[in-house]
């Protein structure tokens, strides 16, 4: 969301056409979800935003002279990091770079991400397409996956559309409002709401599968490992619920324990079977794949309420002191770095 652009992998399988065969890394249920949503589509035009231009001839032209799209991060200050380049969308002054301006109105760029000016139309100035959720306010970031955008509302509704058009697939009611973004696996759409409900959604009817109740709100993002769902609530309990069926596996803390958390609005991150969790509270835990603490917990000091992110064998920490915090693995010492998200 900060114009860093660089390739991207699905981990989903896609069909094999001719060979009846799923490629490396399929999942139960996929085949049978690729077969019946193949279909034949019509290009009816190109756009790129990317490092190499933002028009298919600059882009075209850089690709064939052999330019780099590659350089010195300027996004953000990467002067304590080991790896200080990216693939970034160069700026308008740059000789092949992206021009907002061209794009939408000064008062809109001021209002939105720069990932959503890349998404505007570059001929007629206006969005591709919207869809009105009957005036609801989103908090959800959305998920798209295989040409289906997926994403809540608050007005109780989970969203299917079409990535192309913006047609609605399905909406399914969950019984609260939902402010998280939707985790796709397999066949199924998994959402938290505001009335301690976690739902497992068919990814291709919008119906409801499984649903499992919390001890309090779901407000931040689920994740999937092993079998597993892992999400926290805002009454400071992370769970680990069984993928297919949302039964309760694990929960930390443990309701014998009588450790106690604050709020979870942060997403919580595995690494080499260890799962980071942060509380709201500044508190980062150390657990197992079944939620038993293995290290001392750490105490940043604020509050946390950014997604803790994992690379190159550390664990980032933003709080709302404006710090990022790097956790290294193995226990070693925590570093601190000033400035922005």
């Amino acid at each position: 969301e900060q114009g860093l652009v660089g390739p991207t992998c699905s981990t989903r399988c896609r069909w094999a056409r001719g060979t009846g065969q799923a490629r490396p890394g399929s999942g139960p249920g996929l085949l049978h979800f690729a077969e019946r949503h193949m279909r034949r589509v019509v290009v009816t035009g190109l756009g790129l935003v990317t490092p190499l231009g933002s028009d298919v001839e600059t882009v075209w032209k850089n690709l064939i002279a052999g330019e780099s799209g590659a350089g010195p991060i300027t996004h953000f200050d990467a002067s304590d990091y080991k790896c200080q380049i990216a693939c970034e969308v160069k700026p308008k002054d740059h000789p092949w770079g992206f021009d907002p301006d061209k794009r939408v109105d000064h008062k809109v760029q001021r209002q939105v991400d720069p990932f959503i000016v890349y998404g505007i139309d570059a001929e007629t100035g206006l969005a591709n397409w919207r869809v009105d959720l009957a005036g609801q306010r989103i908090w959800s970031q959305a998920t798209v996956v295989d040409g289906v955008v997926y994403i809540g509302a608050m007005d109780k509704g989970l969203y299917a559309l079409e990535a192309g058009t913006g047609k609605i697939i399905w909406t399914f009611k969950a019984d609260g409002a939902i402010a998280s973004k939707p985790l796709v696996v397999g066949d199924f759409v998994y959402i938290g709401d505001f009335d301690r409900k976690f739902y497992a959604i068919d990814r291709e009817t919008g119906e409801k599968r499984s649903v499992f109740e919390g001890d309090s709100w779901f407000w931040n993002d689920a994740i999937f490992h092993s079998g597993n769902i892992y999400v926290g609530s805002l009454g400071g309990i992370l769970y680990a619920l069984e993928a297919e069926t949302l039964l309760e596996r694990r929960r930390f803390p443990a309701l014998d324990s009588v450790a106690s958390t604050t709020p979870i609005r942060s997403a919580p991150v595995i690494v080499e079977d260890r799962v980071y969790v942060a509380t709201r509270g500044g508190g980062v835990h150390v657990l197992d794949l079944d939620l038993r603490p293995v290290d001392q917990a750490h105490t940043l000091g604020k509050r946390i309420l950014a997604t803790l992110v994992e690379a190159d064998g550390n664990v980032y920490v933003h709080d709302s002191g404006q710090r990022l915090h790097v956790l290294e693995l193995r226990s070693r010492p925590t570093r601190q770095s000033r400035g922005g998200s």
